[in-house]
C-alpha cells in the first residue's frame, strides 16, 4: 500500500506529469525496491545466527537413504508438470504450422446451376453486416426460364486466420446492426430445408426497409443464413465455434464462411419456395467453390 500510495501522490503532486504511463512502471519498480529493502532490514532485526553443524549419525544416514525413492517420485512429478506446461505450446505450434498461408481468393460466379445468372440489378440496397472477412461477395442472381422473374441475393463472407478482431461467429456480426437506420430485423426462426434428401437447418430472418411503410411487403426481405466450417454446414453459432476448434486441432485450419441467401418477401410463388429452390439447385456447387477456395483452387 505504501508503494501504491507514493505512486498516486507523485502523479497528483506533479499534475500527472510524473508516475503516469511508462513512468508508472519505472517508479513502481523503484518504490518496490525501496519497500522490499526496508522489509529485509526489518526482518534482519530478528534474524538468528545459524546453529553449529552436528555430525550425521548412522541412523540419520539410513533415514536419508530411505527418502531417496520419495525424491525420485518428486522428480517424476516435476517432469510430468513440465510436460504438461510444454504440451499446449507444442500443440499450438503444430496447429499454426498446419494453417493455410496467404489470403483466400473468392470470386462471385457469373452463372450458377439451372440458368441462374448474375444480375446488375440488386434485390435490395442491403448488405449483411459481417465484419473482418478475409474475402466476400454480395451478388444478385436472376432465375432461368423455369422461374422467370425471380431474383435471389447471395452473400458469402469467407474467414481465414481468425482472431479476436476477425472471426466468423462474433457479436459484431449480424444481418442488421442495431443502429442501422435503413433496415431493421422483424423476426428470426430456425427452418429445416430438405436438400438432396438431407435436411439443412437455416436461420430464417425477416428484414424491413425502415424508410418505407411497414405494411409494404415489397419492402421486406427474407434471408436464410447458415455457416460452412471446413465442409460442415450448421446454422448454430455454438456448433460453428465447436467445429472450428475441432478442425483446427485436427490440423485442418480454420477456414469458414457464412452463406446468406435472400429475396423479397413478395416473390412470386412464395419467398420460402424461391429460396429453397435456389439452394436445392446451387448448394452443391457453392460447397465445391468454398472447398476450392480453401485449397487455393
Amino acid at each position: 500500500w505504501v508503494r501504491a500510495y507514493l505512486i498516486v501522490m507523485m502523479g497528483h503532486l506533479s499534475g500527472n506529469v510524473l508516475a503516469t504511463g511508462a513512468d508508472h512502471l519505472i517508479y513502481g519498480w523503484v518504490f518496490f525496491g525501496i519497500v522490499i529493502t526496508l522489509m529485509f532490514m526489518i526482518g534482519a532485526r530478528w534474524s538468528e545466527a545459524p546453529s553449529a553443524a552436528k555430525p550425521i549419525s548412522e541412523a540419520a544416514l539410513l533415514a536419508m537413504k530411505a527418502r531417496i525413492p520419495q525424491n525420485r517420485l518428486l522428480w517424476s512429478v516435476a517432469i510430468g508438470a513440465a510436460v504438461l506446461m510444454l504440451a499446449p505450446h507444442a500443440v499450438l505450434w503444430s496447429v499454426m504450422k498446419s494453417e493455410i498461408a496467404g489470403a483466400p481468393v473468392l470470386t462471385a460466379p457469373a452463372a450458377l446451376a439451372s440458368g441462374w445468372r448474375a444480375s446488375e440489378q440488386p434485390v435490395a440496397t442491403w448488405k449483411p453486416a459481417f465484419q473482418g472477412a478475409a474475402a466476400e461477395f454480395n451478388r444478385t442472381y436472376s432465375s432461368g426460364a423455369a422461374n422467370v422473374g425471380l431474383d435471389v441475393g447471395l452473400y458469402v463472407g469467407y474467414y481465414r486466420h481468425q482472431d479476436h478482431a476477425h472471426k466468423l461467429v462474433s457479436s459484431d456480426n449480424a444481418l442488421v446492426k442495431s443502429n442501422d437506420v435503413a433496415w431493421s430485423q422483424v423476426s428470426t426462426e430456425s427452418r429445416p430445408v430438405l436438400i438432396d434428401g438431407s435436411t439443412l437447418t437455416v436461420r430464417s430472418t425477416q428484414l424491413r426497409d425502415s424508410g418505407h411503410a411497414s405494411g409494404a411487403s415489397a419492402n421486406r426481405l427474407v434471408a436464410w443464413q447458415f455457416y460452412w466450417v471446413n465442409g460442415t454446414l450448421t446454422s448454430s453459432d455454438q456448433w460453428a465455434k465447436a467445429y472450428a476448434a475441432l478442425y483446427r486441432l485436427m490440423g485442418r485450419g480454420d477456414d469458414a464462411a457464412v452463406v446468406i441467401v435472400y429475396a423479397r418477401a413478395d416473390a412470386a410463388g412464395g419467398v420460402d419456395a424461391v429460396l429453397a429452390s435456389f439452394l436445392q439447385e446451387n448448394l452443391a456447387d457453392l460447397k465445391r467453390r468454398l472447398a476450392g477456395t480453401r485449397h487455393g483452387e
